[in-house]
């Protein structure tokens, strides 16, 4: 079977991860292909990628109004001639005129303005809250497939003892009007006022909100506790998150928390603020891991909660109990086999 994906970007982020993960599976016994509308792209996660996966540049400027792109597009789903077009940005199908097709959609977030729903054989949601999201705003029930990801792959944390330095990381596009790193950069200069040096945060990722969260750092002389990498691939992720003490998830708004997961899967402990998405992964455990959503000093005393569970050994029970219930949930063989049943049914 010929199955397609198609998104406008292939940046960072959980859309992306989700798509890669599944065309992994797919091309296992099938024939998979992505096709990148827009110029907008990561050659990070375009390596994460099974090389048996037929990648298509269409190389489109945002925005654009230029038909060439519209009709390669096609000429593109034409010649493939697919049973399944999945895509993961609504509009993305006002530019398929390619009929007789099942046409999937998988919505990310919360917050979607319109999702064509007539234009879809089927829309699918990702998590709980995006599932009540689109019931409540369209009337829509929609098909809830719950993100996942190989917990198999992480490097495991093993060892959770006193330490001096404790290192907090967190990774996301840098967008802090959504993912919140403003929040964790005021959470860390409240610490560093009650324990100077000891709390330190490594921010992974790239995005609109770089300039300002660097100027803000400045501002609260915290350069030596505060740390930009960029964009990191998966399988960096995977091999080096487990070195952190601790991950955060400060967002303003979320349809899920891949990273959450992530987070979980190298069973380290994780904080999160108290919104649908997190909340949705965190329900059973929100006295240590949620933290009141927009609130620098809730964080703070959240983080040092951790911390002093470190200093004390008393974590490993919890982080075990999280892990097993993530996993029997979240792991990517349940969310791959409820995609192939949909394709493929």
């Amino acid at each position: 079977m010929n199955v397609v994906h198609c998104l406008f970007t292939m940046k960072t982020g959980g859309a992306q991860m989700l798509v890669v993960d599944i065309l992994n599976k797919v091309v296992i016994n099938n024939n998979a292909y992505l096709i990148i509308v827009n110029d907008e792209f990561d050659e990070a996660v375009l390596q994460s990628i099974d090389s048996r996966v037929k990648i298509f540049f269409l190389n489109r400027k945002p925005g654009s109004k230029n038909p060439l792109y519209i009709l390669k597009l096609n000429w593109i789903l034409f010649k493939i001639k697919p049973k399944v077009i999945h895509c993961h940005e609504p509009n993305i199908v006002n530019l398929i005129f390619y009929n007789n097709v099942k046409k999937i959609l998988t919505v990310h977030d919360v917050g979607i303005g319109n999702i064509y729903i007539n234009k879809y054989t089927n829309i699918v949601s990702i998590s709980e809250t995006v599932f009540k999201d689109i019931l409540t705003r369209f009337n829509i029930r929609t098909i809830l497939i719950n993100n996942g990801i190989d917990f198999e792959s992480f490097q495991k944390r093993s060892k959770y003892k006193s330490i001096n330095n404790f290192n907090l990381v967190q990774v996301s596009r840098l967008m802090h009007e959504k993912k919140g790193q403003h929040i964790a950069i005021e959470s860390i200069n409240i610490l560093n006022n009650l324990f100077p040096g000891v709390f330190t945060i490594t921010f992974i990722g790239e995005g609109s909100s770089e300039s300002y969260l660097k100027e803000l750092t400045k501002k609260l002389n915290l350069q030596s506790q505060v740390s930009f990498l960029g964009n990191k691939n998966r399988d960096w992720i995977k091999k080096n998150l487990h070195q952190f003490d601790l991950v955060i998830q400060p967002s303003v708004y979320e349809g899920f928390g891949l990273t959450i997961l992530e987070g979980i899967a190298t069973k380290n402990p994780v904080i999160a603020s108290n919104i649908d998405g997190p909340k949705e992964i965190l329900n059973n455990f929100e006295s240590l891991f949620l933290f009141e959503s927009g609130n620098p000093k809730d964080l703070s005393d959240k983080i040092y909660e951790i911390y002093r569970k470190y200093t004390n050994d008393l974590l490993l029970p919890e982080l075990n109990l999280v892990y097993e219930r993530s996993f029997i949930k979240y792991d990517i063989s349940v969310m791959v086999n409820k995609y192939f049943d949909l394709y493929f049914n």
